[in-house]
């Protein structure tokens, strides 16, 4: 079973897409914040597949945020990682997406 790492600020949102995610065959766990889920991708056990973060709206605060998440969970990992996804429901600009996939993680434009 893949194990995801949920980052979502609304809760509601994050809940209802964990649901969604654990339906097909996911097994999913909510970080309530971006320190907790730094947290959780250092710790050895348990390893995440999946890393997706969900942002309202994509700014740079975001691209510190990114490059915080990937480095904690490299710490203690010789090999890649997770894979980073990066989801917001609003445009962003080339710039900025290529910015998101040079630190590691996959931009993808939500509903």
């Amino acid at each position: 079973m893949y194990r995801l790492l949920l980052i979502d600020q609304d809760a509601i949102h994050a809940e209802r897409l964990a649901v969604c995610l654990r339906q097909r065959g996911l097994a999913v766990m909510i970080a309530e914040s971006i320190e907790a889920a730094a947290l959780r991708l250092q710790q050895r056990v348990p390893s995440y597949e999946l890393v997706v973060v969900v942002a309202l709206e994509p700014s740079e605060q975001w691209l510190g945020i990114i490059r915080k998440l990937v480095r904690a969970c490299r710490q203690l990992s010789v090999c890649q990682g997770p894979l980073f996804l990066f989801v917001s429901r609003r445009k962003c600009s080339p710039d900025f997406r290529l910015r998101i996939e040079r630190l590691g993680a996959r931009y993808v434009r939500g509903r």
